[in-house]
C-alpha cells in the first residue's frame, strides 16, 4: 500500500455536506480522497471526518464522488442490495466453490458474501480500489488483471459498467472465465438482457440463459437509473 503520513485533524466537519466541499490543502493537511482517508484512519484509528453510521467507506465514496462531480458515484451498490445478492448465490452459486467479484471496487458484494459464508476473490482494473478492497474485506485476494487468476470460475458476481460497450464487454470476458455451465449474478440496468441491438451484444446474450432475474428495490444516489438482479447461466 502507498503511504502517505497525514497530521491529526484538529476540527473535524461532519461527512456529508461538508468535508469534501473545499479543497482543505495537500497530503500532510488533510486526506482528500476515499483512499488517503483510509491512511489516515490506519496511522490514528480514528476517521478524519464526523460520522456516525455504519458503513463509513461507501458513505465517504459516494460524498466524494458527489462532491467532485463523478457521474458514476451513484452506481455503488447500496447494502441492501449486495446482502440480497448474496441471499440469491445461495439458491445458483455452488457453495463449494468460490466466488469472483468482478468489478469487485472497494468489495460491497464480497463483504456481503463473506457474511454469508462464501469463499470470495476480487477483481478491479484500479489498483487504489484493490487496496481500499484489501482492507474493507479484510480479504488479500484481489487483482486488477483478469488474466492473473488464470483458473475458470463457477461464479461470478458483478455490478458492472452500465455503459452498452462496456457491459458487453464484461459479459464476454466473463464468459471466458465462467466453467461451463457456470452462474452470473449480476446487478444491470433493467432491460438490457432483453436487448437485440448492437448485434454483439445479442450475440453474447445469447451465449447465456437468463435463470432468474428480480427488481433492485433500492434507489442509486443522484440518478434516475433503474436496475434489476439476473441470474445468467453460461450455455
Amino acid at each position: 500500500m502507498v503511504t502517505k503520513t497525514f497530521n491529526p485533524v484538529k476540527k473535524k466537519y461532519a461527512l456529508n455536506n461538508s468535508y469534501f466541499k473545499g479543497n482543505y490543502g495537500g497530503y500532510s493537511q488533510r486526506p482528500v480522497t476515499p483512499y488517503e482517508v483510509l491512511l489516515y484512519y490506519k496511522q490514528h484509528g480514528e476517521l478524519p471526518f464526523a460520522y456516525n453510521g455504519d458503513n463509513w467507506l461507501y458513505d465517504c465514496y459516494c460524498e466524494y464522488q458527489k462532491r467532485n462531480g463523478v457521474y458514476h458515484s451513484q452506481f455503488f451498490t447500496p447494502d441492501a442490495t449486495a446482502e440480497r445478492m448474496a441471499e440469491i448465490a445461495f439458491d445458483y452459486f455452488d457453495e463449494e466453490k468460490p466466488v469472483l467479484d468482478a468489478c469487485c471496487g472497494f468489495g460491497q458484494l464480497t463483504r456481503a458474501l463473506l457474511k454469508e459464508g462464501f469463499q470470495a476473490y476480487g477483481y478491479d482494473f484500479s489498483y487504489e480500489m484493490v487496496e481500499l478492497f484489501k482492507e474493507y474485506t479484510k480479504c488479500d485476494a484481489a487483482h486488477t488483471d483478469f488474466q492473473s487468476f488464470n483458473v475458470k470460475y463457477k461464479n461470478i458476481m458483478s455490478n458492472p459498467p452500465y455503459e452498452v460497450p462496456l457491459l458487453t464487454e464484461f459479459l464476454e470476458c466473463t464468459y471466458n472465465i465462467l466453467e461451463d455451465d457456470g452462474t452470473l449474478i449480476l446487478l444491470i440496468p433493467n432491460g438490457f438482457i432483453d436487448k437485440t441491438r448492437p448485434k454483439r451484444t445479442a450475440d453474447i446474450l445469447a451465449k447465456y440463459r437468463l435463470l432468474y432475474s428480480e427488481p433492485m428495490t433500492e434507489e442509486f444516489l443522484r440518478t434516475k437509473v433503474h436496475c434489476e438482479i439476473v441470474v445468467l447461466e453460461k450455455r
